[in-house]
């Protein structure tokens, strides 16, 4: 089992990575009853970067949530998948839709 938290003094670029999400999925993170994403990890995710979930439904809606990843962990997953924590973040008070 491997598990990645953010440690500031060794990783110095922290990175966007967009990323698509189901409708059903992005009303969940939305309503802040999801709060992980089980993904691919052929982007090389680290904790401290951020991703844009971007509804995907056939072709971009245009609606989009910025997110923290917060945690990482490969723990019972496929190979080379693994499960990020993440939390949303704040701008002026809204969440970044």
């Amino acid at each position: 089992m491997a598990f990645w938290i953010l440690d500031e003094e060794k990783r110095k670029a922290i990175i966007t990575h967009e990323i698509k999400i189901l409708p059903d999925y992005f009303e969940q993170v939305k309503a802040g009853n999801k709060n992980f994403e089980i993904r691919k990890n052929d982007r090389n995710f680290q904790a401290g970067d951020k991703v844009i979930l971007k509804e995907w439904a056939g072709g971009y809606t245009g609606r989009k949530i910025m997110c923290s990843i917060t945690f990482i962990t490969n723990y019972k997953q496929r190979a080379g998948f693994v499960v990020l924590g993440i939390k949303p973040l704040l701008a002026g008070g809204d969440e970044v839709y």
